[in-house]
């Protein structure tokens, strides 16, 4: 696509752009939407100050730059340029992507859902601020670094290269890892879920990690027993659940309880490395639609982290800043036994530490300062 055809389809939909050089820059105030694009000339910058949607764009030229305000949508691209960067505020969703060049980098303020992702170069580094979701990828490369602020998901990595080390600020999911390579180090800060390997292995693993790296590491396997039957067991948004089946892009199942006795029906849905939950399919549904939306938040920010919220109102803030879902919000009190009192709000970011959003929350009372 040339120049003059992005200028003609921008000022057709009326989204503001200028022309720096030979690039333009997209700076119209909202979200651009531009479904039916395939291409973009090289250079183009994204400054807009809200999401931007290319849902049919196949090839991304060298030199693109995403810094909107908002979420990156590029549903169709199969490989980026080498040295694209995403510096935009929002989460990257590049569901068809099935490489990653050298020298990629991930610093935007969101998520970055990668999940047809087999394989990373050597050397990636995620610095976003959100979680990365890695679930096809089955093999890690050397001098791989996770500093993103958020959780790691790796759902079909069976081994770790030698010295890997997690620095990320959420939790590390490895449920297919089937043994542990010298030198893995965890100092994320919350927890980290493995699945159950041979016994001596996992004595090995408590050992060293529990004894040197002081944290909580969960060891689970695919398939509980309770009461003489087996389930299948999963751990979606740190939600412990017994999968029954999936129907499209909704899983079904029961909570899986602390004392591992089975509890309520529970509803998810799920999209692109994306999960909400609901007691029903239409709760979920509202669920995800309230994650993904642009929630209001102007109303926090003259808080402090000395601020004192009643229990309602803590609730309130911390769905609408974070995007966590009402059922989420509700399992955590209710298997915490969270006390239902005042509390100021950098009490709030310490009760709920390790949960989803946390790191959202730390971060925006941090920017608040």
């Amino acid at each position: 696509m040339t120049q003059e055809e992005l200028k003609t389809i921008l000022e057709e939909k009326q989204i503001n752009y200028k022309v720096k050089g030979k690039r333009i820059v997209v700076t119209y105030k909202g979200s651009v939407y531009l479904p039916s694009l395939t291409s973009l000339p090289e250079g183009t910058t994204f400054e807009n100050k809200g999401h931007v949607g290319l849902p049919s764009l196949t090839s991304l030229s060298e030199g693109t730059k995403f810094k909107n305000k908002g979420k990156v949508y590029l549903s169709s691209l199969t490989s980026l340029p080498e040295g694209t960067k995403f510096e935009n505020e929002g989460y990257v969703g590049l569901s068809s992507l099935t490489s990653l060049p050298v020298g990629t980098t991930f610093k935007n303020k969101g998520y970055v859902g990668l999940p047809s992702l087999t394989s990373l170069p050597e050397g990636t580094t995620f610095e976003n601020e959100g979680g990365v979701y890695l679930p096809s990828l089955t093999s890690l490369s050397e001098g791989t670094k996770f500093k993103n602020k958020g959780k790691v998901y790796l759902s079909s990595l069976t081994s770790l290269p030698e010295g890997t080390k997690f620095k990320n600020e959420g939790h590390v999911g490895l449920p297919s890892l089937t043994s542990l390579s010298a030198g893995t180090t965890f100092e994320n800060e919350s927890e980290v879920y493995l699945r159950t390997f041979q016994n001596a292995e996992v004595q090995a693993i408590y050992d060293s990690l529990f004894s040197t790296q002081k944290k909580r590491i969960h060891v689970q396997e695919g398939i509980i027993k309770i009461d003489g039957k087996s389930y299948q067991a999963k751990m979606i948004d740190n939600i412990p659940m017994i999968f029954k089946k999936r129907k499209g892009n909704v899983i079904i199942g029961n909570v899986l309880k602390q004392d591992m006795t089975i509890g309520e029906k529970i509803y998810i849905i799920e999209d692109n490395g994306v999960y909400a939950h609901g007691k029903t399919i239409e709760e979920a549904r509202e669920s995800f639609v309230y994650k993904l939306s642009d929630r209001d938040t102007s109303a926090y920010d003259d808080m402090t982290l000395e601020t004192t919220l009643s229990f309602a109102d803590a609730v309130k803030m911390y769905r609408t800043i974070t995007g966590a879902c009402e059922f989420g919000v509700r399992h955590f009190v209710d298997e915490n036994n969270v006390d239902k009192k005042d509390r100021t709000i950098k009490e709030i970011i310490e009760t709920t530490k390790g949960q989803y959003g946390n790191d959202k929350l730390a971060e925006f009372f941090k920017e608040a300062k």
